[in-house]
């Protein structure tokens, strides 16, 4: 839609609208400037016009323009349209003001989006506040504890190095303790910040550019991170099958480690009630639906990394977005925090190292059910798969390579 235009007389009555304020405030087809009066838009217009804090009137009598006047018309549907006015008087040849002109913008759209900007950064500030309200909470804690023990020394000299006076060694645990929370707070702090910055390159194009490739090992990381995941949860059950032989990916270990944190994380928090995770780190010749020869005419091997969890689960309708930037699942929103940036990030760390991402729901109800308990959908629960090109020089795990590949091929085709 173009800018609107209202055009009033010295008298400030309104003499023409164009087609655009005509359409909006009527829903009808208009064809060039038309007459207020031919248009019957006069005391739509002008009523708006009056209780906005800027009259068409007052400008033809004062000659004195204004901007940036913010006047909400409800068009006849009842929608509102948010419009920027700028009022300028009309002069004839003899300098004396003739009447007024009054051209608006919709802001309507501006506005829905600068909300969503703000609700993204609402998100982005708690989630950098929670870590730093710890941070700070564990270091005051702390240092109670070093000025009690200062304090029982008196005016006796303290040396730099010593924090903990002897007699104060039952304080030192409680010390090691906030510390180490403190530590931890502060590398989710890191973490959130880099993810906003991950997300803000993804988006750019420039993730890639960004690796470090070398020789990984997948299952050192992903024991890693699993146990970090132990760490961090009492509700969760966290099991980890992985083969015995190493999986090696030419790739970022940092960024494929990132990864791992990313999808685990993402585990637990759609899991809020608990239960069972389980990680499965395996190799299969030949994916479904992944490429079947490389770029050189040799046929990829694949490392498959399965992340599955009995949480919320997604909806059927919402399963193709759930890699879009800022998406949450609907009904999760109020449920679990999150900025929606998580699995974006992670399909541009796969999608960087020439890999696949992709998402299955599973069913609580059994099979017999259709899935669905009580007349409704009653999928609980996510297995979230990313394959990975192995290395050339990699031997594929011994083992039942073609079961696996059957079992992925199966899974693969369900949701893709």
């Amino acid at each position: 839609m173009g800018d609107l235009v209202a055009i009033s007389d010295v008298a400030g009555e309104l003499v023409h609208v164009n087609p655009a304020l005509h359409a909006m405030l009527h829903r009808t087809e208009s064809h060039g400037n038309q007459p207020a009066s031919d248009a019957g838009v006069a005391a739509s217009v002008t009523t708006p016009f009056g209780s906005g804090g800027f009259s068409l009137g007052r400008t033809a009598r004062t000659g004195t323009p204004e901007r940036d006047v913010p006047v909400v018309l409800r068009g006849a549907g009842g929608e509102e349209h948010h419009i920027l006015w700028h009022v300028d008087p009309i002069l004839g040849l003899d300098g004396v003001v003739r009447g007024a002109i009054a051209v608006g913008r919709d802001v309507t759209a501006d506005r829905a989006q600068a909300r969503v900007q703000e609700d993204r950064l609402a998100i982005a500030v708690h989630d950098l506040r929670s870590p730093v309200t710890s941070i700070l909470g564990y270091l005051e804690l702390a240092g109670r504890i070093i000025a009690t023990s200062v304090g029982r020394r008196g005016t006796a000299p303290v040396a730099e190095s010593e924090v903990i006076l002897s007699d104060d060694a039952a304080m030192l645990p409680r010390l090691t303790r906030y510390v180490e929370r403190a530590e931890t707070a502060a590398r989710e702090l890191r973490r959130a910040m880099q993810m906003h910055l991950d997300a803000l390159a993804a988006s750019g194009g420039h993730l890639v550019g960004e690796l470090e490739a070398s020789a990984v090992d997948l299952g050192p990381l992903a024991r890693a991170a699993v146990e970090h995941t132990r760490s961090q949860t009492t509700r969760h059950t966290v099991t980890l099958h992985v083969p015995v032989e190493p999986l090696m990916v030419k790739g970022d270990g940092d960024r494929v480690h990132q990864l791992l944190d990313n999808l685990l994380s993402n585990a637990v928090k759609y899991a809020p009630d608990g239960g069972p995770i389980i990680v499965r780190l395996d190799a299969a010749p030949v994916v479904s639906s992944l490429p079947v020869a490389g770029a050189d005419g040799s046929e990829p091997r694949w490392a498959i990394l399965q992340v599955e969890d009995t949480g919320l689960g997604i909806p059927a309708a919402d399963v193709p977005f759930v890699f879009d930037r800022y998406w949450r699942a609907s009904g999760s929103t109020r449920l679990v925090p999150g900025t929606g940036l998580g699995l974006y990030v992670c399909r541009a760390v796969v999608a960087a190292h020439g890999g696949h991402i992709w998402v299955q729901r599973t069913m609580t109800a059994g099979p017999e059910d259709g899935g669905v308990i009580g007349g409704h959908d009653d999928w609980h629960g996510t297995v979230i798969t990313v394959a990975l090109p192995l290395a050339r020089d990699d031997t594929i795990v011994a083992g039942n390579e073609d079961g696996a590949a059957e079992r992925l091929v199966l899974d693969a085709e369900d949701d893709r």
